[in-house]
């Protein structure tokens, strides 16, 4: 299934057997193989009840931040855009295709992606080999704004 949240509190999930009209569904959204809950207005987080997956988890900030859990259970068994949960960072950009790393991070993102019908392709929309954030200053950031809670 694909899921995807909506700002109005309900989550759309597409290819799916469950039966809805408009494919959408109130949060927190129950069923035997998975639970989504709306933890605050930006975090998302779906629990994974599936035999052999207990203990897995997707957190989703909505924009970019993605963190799976994934129980000890399940250490060598994956893979995918967040790595091989193998504890060797030489083999996490494996692409869906390939056991051999890719060298271009557009080409391993795009292997993994799912056709949803609703994602466009990212060919034009960013360098992949550009740094997206600049932390050079961010100590610099952190005294100034934390000064301010100091003098308070």
């Amino acid at each position: 299934a694909v899921v995807s949240t909506q700002s109005t509190g309900y989550v759309r999930i597409s290819n799916t057997e469950i039966d809805s009209e408009n494919g959408l569904f109130e949060m927190p959204f129950i069923s035997d193989n998975f639970e989504i809950l709306r933890y605050s207005s930006m975090i998302v987080r779906l629990d994974v009840k599936i035999s052999g997956y207990y203990g897995m988890a997707i957190v989703w900030d909505n924009n970019q931040l993605v963190q799976v859990i994934a129980p000890s259970s399940l250490k060598d068994s994956l893979r995918g855009l967040c790595g091989t949960f193998n504890d060797k960072a030489s083999d996490d950009y494996l692409p869906s295709y390939s056991k051999v790393d890719e060298d271009d991070l557009h080409t391993f993102a795009l292997s993994w992606q799912v056709d949803s019908g609703s994602c466009d392709d990212t060919n034009n929309m960013l360098n992949v080999n550009e740094v997206p954030c600049d932390y050079s200053n961010i100590e610099t950031l952190a005294e100034e704004h934390c000064n301010v809670l100091k003098t308070s």
